[in-house]
């Protein structure tokens, strides 16, 4: 804002003018952070896209041979494995199967190439799987509306959008439920390229692989070569299995406009203007995603901040983060964690050698608290974006470059060994997460503010804030989300709730631990609450939030978590302690008899 307008003469000005001329300052672009905020100025800027859109369009059209919905024929030679390897390595496709670079989750010191099955436009295969339902119809709706912005023949775009879900609704039944995919280990299988070209003879595994890594070169400047004996680690050969059998059912025509139309929806749609802009929020209207358009830096943010996550990162923490929380954190977690062995160590489920593993692994788990240390050294953040290219103008020649560089950074990864003190995620990212495949706790620093942490907050509220699968399976089960009379699915959800239920034991544990060793605040003022009883109110406050009838429908048939209401009710009936705290008679709702517990 800027105060030296009168508000009464001028409110625009007062609120807007300063901001205005924050947005124009000149920006250095040889720097990441001058690089981050270009892209976040030219992707503000409607009109520009407007005008630029199409060129980019037409010459990404050019590289992928055009789209035969659009009036291209498909050429002599055209191959699926060539499109798709271009599509992954320039535009992060994941949109036939994943695709991509990471540790191997049973060497964590080498990385390893990894397929997996698709993510699907509908968030879940239920959407596609099960009879007519009207998410179905809507995207059906916005695939032909799209084609028909994009200039095709209204008859041509009708029978392609049909097609189209044909291919993404097979592509859909061939896929696991997210309930059949929990556990890791049993869906590991490491083979080799010679094994996947012998067993699934309808892709040219081998050409895809030389496709998608045709421009990536090592840090030393050589290509990249893969031949018969490169291991390859797939999550669910099954699908796999399927897909060989799928694909040749399909004519080549069908599958490039697929991939054609998911490149478009995933890279492109959702940031142009109108009357692109206003067709995807009635889709998104219809799905109940959002009752009114999103106001469009939230949507620049969010593209910058995956694209460019430490040069954000950098200014996040810079600007915004308390560096004193990162201390108090780190001995949170450390008291934590002792819990977590002292818990583990009192099972009477585990054998000695598992509890003595299990104890190894969790000494040797590494901590990342906040951010990486070199996000303070500008010039170590600027080389890791040295390659990073913006054009004046040309918001989608941006993106596309900048989507180029961040692959080519990770598929390059499969010519080094692993970098352990690499993060695998930014640090103004508000979540919290355990790395397995590199066996690592990470605490970002955008997670370390209200409500889930806070220095100024009492202990037990911090504690409360951050830190039998087949009882818990059954237990989850049985609850119903009132809102709209539907159960939880307990199966899908299982490992979401064991951790929230183990999490909050080991929490109140190390809050009990640091209490012996601090001296007790005073109550606070105004609240008539013991410090005990702070620790579980701030628990579910987390979790305080209201959400329509279709989104909880959605929520329920797409998300790994159970609902709030549930996230709540579910652990604290299974603490004794919250039931002795709240002194809650046993064989009330929130003390049942019977309570389940893991850890």
């Amino acid at each position: 804002m800027n105060s030296s307008i009168d508000p009464c003469v001028d409110f625009y000005e007062y609120a807007c003018e300063l901001l205005e001329d924050k947005i124009h300052d000149p920006i250095d672009t040889n720097t990441a952070v001058g690089k981050a905020k270009f892209f976040y100025k030219i992707c503000l800027n409607e009109s520009e896209i407007s005008d630029s859109w199409r060129a980019s369009f037409d010459e990404v059209m050019t590289l992928f041979g055009g789209w035969p919905s659009l009036g291209s024929h498909v050429l002599p030679g055209a191959s699926v494995e060539k499109l798709y390897g271009v599509m992954v390595s320039k535009f992060r496709g994941d949109f036939l199967f994943k695709a991509t670079v990471q540790p191997d989750d049973k060497n964590s010191e080498q990385h390893v190439l990894l397929i997996d099955q698709p993510s699907l436009n509908l968030f879940a295969r239920d959407f596609y799987v099960l009879a007519e339902n009207e998410e179905k119809l809507a995207y059906l709706t916005l695939i032909r509306d799209v084609l028909v912005l994009l200039n095709a023949r209204p008859d041509i775009a009708t029978k392609d959008a049909e097609e189209i879900i044909d291919f993404e609704t097979s592509l859909a039944n061939i896929t696991m439920a997210d309930e059949q995919r929990h556990d890791i280990a049993e869906l590991y299988t490491k083979m080799t390229l010679g094994d996947m070209r012998r067993q699934f003879r309808h892709f040219d595994w081998i050409l895809f692989f030389q496709s998608m890594f045709e421009d990536v070169r090592s840090k030393k400047g050589e290509r990249i070569r893969f031949d018969e004996n490169t291991p390859v680690v797939v999550y669910g050969v099954e699908f796999l299995r399927r897909f060989d059998v799928m694909l040749p059912q399909y004519d080549i025509r069908k599958v490039i406009n697929y991939l054609n139309w998911c490149w478009f929806f995933k890279t492109m749609l959702r940031d142009l203007p109108d009357p692109f802009a206003l067709t995807i929020f009635k889709f998104y209207k219809s799905l109940n995603l959002m009752n009114v358009q999103k106001v469009r830096w939230h949507g620049c943010v969010t593209r910058i901040n995956s694209l460019m996550p430490m040069a954000t990162s950098a200014i996040y923490v810079k600007h915004h983060f308390d560096h004193e929380a990162k201390q108090q954190v780190e001995e949170m977690i450390s008291l934590i964690m002792e819990s977590f062995v002292h818990l583990l160590l009192e099972e009477d489920w585990l054998t000695e050698e598992t509890k003595q593993f299990a104890k190894q692994k969790v000494n040797t788990m590494k901590r990342k608290i906040g951010y990486p240390d070199y996000l303070n050294d500008t010039s170590a953040v600027d080389d890791e974006y040295k390659h990073y290219e913006v054009f004046e103008g040309k918001y989608y020649k941006t993106k596309f470059q900048f989507y180029e560089q961040y692959q080519k950074d990770v598929l390059g990864r499969i010519a080094e060994p692993v970098d352990r003190e690499r993060w695998v995620a930014g640090a103004a990212l508000v979540n919290a997460f355990y790395s397995p495949n590199t066996n690592e706790i990470i605490f970002p620093a955008g997670i370390l503010q209200p409500v889930f942490y806070s220095k100024e907050f009492p202990s037990s509220m911090n504690f409360g804030g951050i830190g039998v699968a087949e009882c818990i399976e059954e237990q989850y089960s049985g609850y119903v989300l009132e809102q709209i009379a539907m159960r939880i699915n307990g199966r899908s959800t299982k490992g979401e709730n064991i951790a929230d239920n183990g999490g909050l034991r080991m929490a109140y544990k190390s809050y009990k631990k640091y209490e012996k060793a601090h001296s007790i605040p005073p109550r606070l003022p105004g609240v008539n609450l013991t410090h005990d009883q702070l620790f579980f109110l701030n628990y579910a406050q987390i979790w305080c939030g209201t959400m329509n009838d279709k989104e909880a429908l959605r929520k329920l048939r797409t998300s790994e978590h159970s609902p709030g209401p549930i996230r709540v009710k579910g652990p604290l009936s299974n603490s004794e302690d919250f039931a002795r705290v709240y002194n809650c008679p046993r064989g009330s709702p929130m003390n049942p008899q019977q309570k389940c517990r893991v850890w």
